[in-house]
């Protein structure tokens, strides 16, 4: 066989064989990427992933699938710090070929302290700074321990005396509600402070009153309001005011003008019993005498009537039971009874004069009587002539 033949055999078989196998290894496509790891120092551990590849640096890993990876280098010798990264292994660069990562990791070695050294000389002063900005005031702080007592200032002066007991003075007395003592009574002087309350006996008493001139007032349950003017308080003094009278005997029917008298009928006025005519008017006749009641003394009655049909009286009895010290039982016509009324006063009612042991007991002239001894008394009222009507009104008063 000619060397031309060789040769052209030579060529179809290199074309046929070598030239395919060249171009299918450029179609085959990589399953992974290569890492290039170097560090300092050398003889580094690398672990991907938290698995150890079991080389040491310098280093290179292939089949790395492109993504994100974890990347430890450590020496195992003492002294060194580890260096852990991750990276992020491309597929492609930017004209599409397939690239590998390339690390480089330098350790740092461990820094350890060692003992101190000797202290150096001191530098020069520096130059002063300015002064800084106050800060601002702090908490107070808790009060320190009280400190021990200082001597003794010297005395001041003498200061005014005080008012003494001997320069005040002492109210007192008794609040009665007619003959009754009346307990827990209010008593006080209005705008002062001076207010007490009366005890199981009705007596109060105020003490340290000041000189001077004062008006009570006393407040007795059940009874209204009692003024007590112009109550005199002596330094050093008792000022007895005595029994304070709360009853108003002025228009009380039971204690008509003084304790105990009591009106028969009728009201309390000012203080005398009124004692309106009965419906049908005073007896007309002495055998049937109207009765007024019982009398004793401090009492007074007043009453009212009328001489109608003309010419007629009006009969009247009161039984007078009680001797005062100077007995006297005074009847009389009050101004406003028509003229020509008159009245007289006997022992009995057939007319028998009020006399004893021959001596007139009652002194009658007309519009007034006195008599002085306790007992009954008939009252006639009449007109001195038969042709009169008239009203008349009369007070009997027993003293």
């Amino acid at each position: 066989m000619s060397m031309k033949r060789l040769v052209a055999i030579a060529l179809g078989t290199f074309f046929y064989l070598v030239v395919p196998v060249a171009l299918l290894a450029q179609t085959v496509v990589d399953d992974g990427h290569s890492v290039v790891i170097t560090s300092f120092p050398d003889g580094a551990n690398v672990v991907i992933d938290g698995v150890d590849t079991g080389k040491v640096t310098p280093m290179e890993v292939h089949g790395i699938k492109p993504g994100l990876h974890t990347i430890t280098v450590s020496v195992a010798a003492a002294g060194w710090n580890t260096d852990t990264r991750t990276i992020n292994v491309l597929d492609v660069d930017s004209a599409g070929r397939p690239r590998d990562t390339h690390l480089s990791f330098t350790l740092l070695p461990t820094v350890t302290q060692g003992p101190p050294g000797p202290q150096g000389p001191p530098g020069p002063t520096g130059a002063s700074g300015g002064i800084g900005v106050p800060g601002a005031t702090g908490s107070t702080g808790p009060a320190g321990a009280t400190g021990s007592v200082g001597p003794q200032g010297p005395s001041g002066p003498q200061g005014p005396a005080g008012a003494g007991v001997d320069t005040l003075g002492t109210i007192s007395g008794t609040v009665l509600s007619c003959t009754s003592s009346v307990d827990g009574s209010s008593v006080y002087i209005p705008g002062r402070s001076f207010f007490t309350k009366t005890d199981a006996t009705g007596a109060f008493e105020f003490d340290l009153v000041p000189p001077g001139t004062y008006n009570m007032k006393v407040e007795a349950p059940g009874n209204a309001p009692t003024a007590v003017s112009s109550v005199v308080a002596t330094a050093g003094q008792t000022t007895a005011v005595g029994q304070i009278q709360t009853s108003n005997v002025s228009t009380d029917s039971n204690n008509c003008g003084n304790c105990g008298i009591v009106c028969p009928s009728g009201s309390c006025a000012n203080g005398i019993c009124s004692t309106p005519p009965p419906p049908d008017g005073y007896s007309k006749t002495s055998a049937f005498p109207t009765d007024l009641g019982t009398f004793t003394c401090g009492q007074s009655l007043t009453i009212n009537g009328t001489t109608s049909p003309a010419g007629s009286s009006d009969y009247l009895r009161v039984t007078w039971i009680s001797a005062c010290t100077q007995p006297l039982f005074t009847p009389r016509l009050n101004p406003g009874t028509s003229p020509g009324i008159v009245f007289d006063i006997d022992t009995d009612a057939h007319g028998t004069a009020a006399v004893v042991n021959g001596t007139p007991l009652v002194g009658c002239g007309g519009a007034h009587c006195a008599v002085n001894t306790p007992g009954i008394y008939y009252i006639r009222i009449y007109a001195f002539l038969a042709t009169i009507t008239g009203t008349w009104s009369m007070t009997l008063t027993f003293n």
